[in-house]
């Protein structure tokens, strides 16, 4: 993982790689585990749930939101990912602009990085859902002959984002 990236190209690899990472592999994997359900329960079917599978909806919903409400929004991650790049690599938000490169091994640390940040949040409210997808990302970059499919999901995001064209997504 030595490949070198533009700041800008960097953020939009960050984000739409975890935005894959939850659509076409976390989920499924939290759901053979029995962490999560398959999707979100109605209203009426909260009601007649054990606390168990509300404890599971709440899991999917938390992921949910953070991996496709917050990542998606092409307005929403910019700032915490300029915060997520001052507390690694101490850049201040103003100074992070044109020219900035990162390597991979640090893009990939800072997608941890940005997981850790969304999950400080639900942390201060005494939950902490996104440390499954937190310890997998780790165990990704400790193990990667283990997590092939993960890292085929990196590559893919990497390819689509070097390819030519808008992307949508503006650091």
């Amino acid at each position: 993982m030595d490949r070198v990236f533009p700041i800008e190209r960097g953020f939009q690899i960050v984000v739409f790689f975890l935005m894959d990472f939850w659509w076409k592999f976390l989920k499924d994997v939290m759901v053979e585990k029995g962490l999560i359900n398959h999707k979100k329960m109605t209203p009426q079917e909260r009601t007649l749930a054990s606390g168990e599978d509300e404890i599971k909806d709440n899991l999917l919903f938390d992921n949910g939101i953070v991996f496709t409400t917050f990542l998606a929004d092409p307005s929403g991650p910019g700032n915490d990912f300029k915060e997520v790049i001052h507390k690694r690599l101490g850049i201040a938000p103003i100074d992070q602009s044109y020219g900035i490169m990162i390597n991979e091994n640090t893009l990939f640390q800072l997608s941890i990085d940005l997981c850790d940040h969304y999950n400080g949040e639900y942390q201060k409210k005494g939950k902490d859902p996104l440390r499954f997808a937190i310890n997998w990302l780790e165990d990704m970059r400790t193990n990667p002959q283990l997590h092939k499919k993960e890292w085929a999901i990196w590559e893919k995001t990497i390819e689509y984002v070097n390819s030519p064209g808008e992307k949508g997504l503006i650091f």
